[in-house]
């Protein structure tokens, strides 16, 4: 499976989740790529990346949504497989 640089950086910021081990939302990603990556980019542009990882099997996205600043979130995290390839199955 190939992977564009983009998705790999995606795959990082999801290993790399937040503070609390909690999982991410798009907005939260988002922020992480800006800040260890230095790109931005649209939601709409992120969400055409997040299904094909997801399509992948290299990251998931919660049936629920989370109430996070006011809002439903859903709530994104890299799969057991996604962490193998980013090599942090630990």
């Amino acid at each position: 499976m190939r992977l564009t640089n983009k998705q790999l950086q995606i795959l990082d910021i999801l290993c790399d989740g937040n503070e609390d081990n909690s999982p991410m939302d798009i907005g939260q990603l988002l922020e992480g790529l800006e800040s260890k990556h230095s790109w931005r980019t649209t939601k709409q542009s992120m969400q055409f990346s997040i299904r094909a990882l997801i399509k992948h099997g290299l990251m998931t996205k919660a049936e629920d949504r989370e109430l996070r600043d006011s809002r439903l979130r859903v709530l994104l995290a890299a799969s057991d497989l996604g962490r193998i390839v980013m090599g942090r199955n630990e």
